[in-house]
């Protein structure tokens, strides 16, 4: 059975129920859809071994099309359902059941997303975004089958999660996969001062991710990977400051007497600067920008680097479910190739024009 096809019947399963207990005249079921949708022109430069390449481009693009589901199935139990029709069809798709143990302890079952970042995975998982995300964010594990058990004493919130770390077919290497190998995240999230100070923080550990070693076209090795992400958001009245910090590590590899062999570390800042109600003309404006740095290093095969930088702009109240963005974003990423000494360098230049809707 296809992954699409199993998450249908998972999503018919959950939603099966909500005839049988959904008579909570108090709490009601709701549908959320949200989605992105802009034009795009860019330009590109890419330089390998002192060769110049140029490429234009627009086009039109979908970027987001999501239908959320969530509402009671009984008492103290809720369930939550998005289905994701963008590009990524699978990879933003999560469908749980949530159990409030007390009024403070709560229990997570289902697929949902595993936490290894704080600010930007945070947006990027549950927010419509007019900007870009980084590479550091882009190569993060996502959502996974598993169990969350949170902590939430109103300003603060600890979360402990485990989830399947072997997600894949591999017939070759099937007698050394354990079920023992879960993922394991901690998170924390605060707030201080009513929203002046949100600190947030998180430690997670992938064990066993399976990977092709020495030009292997099936994967014949695992590595295990280490995650930590310090974030700090501050909202002094219309003006929002977002820092997060993110560092990934990979102290060892292989099974049996391999020891490491390629050691990589990654290193990734995030700074978004983003005022709210401002006034033009009558028009409501959301004006931002957003820096983003990533580095990280293969010890024995590449090193990539990424700086980006995004300026613009949403337009629309708060309130309406249609909302305007402009955004211009500039990007220079370099990677070296350790195997054979060769350099490529790409900048590149986008304007994007589009709509976000949120209903």
């Amino acid at each position: 059975m296809k992954r699409h096809q199993l998450f249908m019947v998972l999503s018919s399963f959950l939603l099966t129920p909500l005839t049988l207990f959904a008579n909570a005249e108090e709490e009601k079921h709701s549908f959320h859809l949200e989605s992105k949708a802009y034009l795009e022109v860019l330009t590109e430069n890419t330089k390998k071994e002192n060769v110049s390449k140029d490429m234009e481009n627009a086009k039109f693009s979908l970027d987001q099309l999501r239908l959320t589901f969530q509402g009671p199935i009984a008492k103290e139990f809720t369930y939550k359902l998005r289905l994701d029709l963008s590009e990524d069809l699978w990879e933003r798709n999560f469908a749980y059941i949530e159990h409030m143990l007390t009024d403070s302890i709560q229990i997570k079952l289902g697929r949902f997303y595993f936490k290894t970042g704080t600010l930007e995975q945070y947006d990027f998982v549950y927010e419509i975004l007019p900007y870009h995300i980084s590479i550091h964010q882009e190569g993060m594990p996502l959502f996974e089958n598993g169990m969350q058990v949170a902590l939430d004493l109103e300003d603060h919130k600890l979360s402990l999660q485990l989830v399947n770390a072997n997600n894949y077919d591999n017939s070759e290497r099937k007698e050394e996969i354990s079920l023992r190998n879960f993922a394991a995240s901690l998170n924390y999230r605060g707030d201080f001062l009513g929203g002046v100070l949100s600190p947030s923080a998180t430690i997670a550990m992938v064990p066993q991710i399976p990977i092709k070693e020495d030009g292997s076209s099936t994967y014949n090795d695992h590595v295990s990977r280490m995650y930590y992400s310090l974030g700090i958001l501050s909202q002094l009245g219309d003006l929002e400051l977002a820092l997060d910090l993110n560092y990934e590590s990979q102290p060892k590899y292989g099974l049996g007497t391999r020891t490491s062999i390629n050691k990589f570390t990654g290193m990734n800042a995030n700074l978004l600067i983003q005022f709210f109600d401002r006034d033009l003309s009558s028009v409501d404006l959301a004006p931002y920008t957003k820096i983003s740095y990533t580095d990280r290093e293969s010890k024995n095969t590449e090193k990539e680097t990424e700086l980006e930088a995004s300026l613009g702009s949403e337009f629309g109240d708060e309130d309406r479910d249609v909302k305007y963005f402009i955004n211009y974003t500039y990007n220079s990423r370099k990677k070296e190739d350790k195997t054979n000494s060769e350099t490529t360098e790409k900048s590149s230049h986008s304007l994007e024009l589009g709509a976000t809707l949120n209903l």
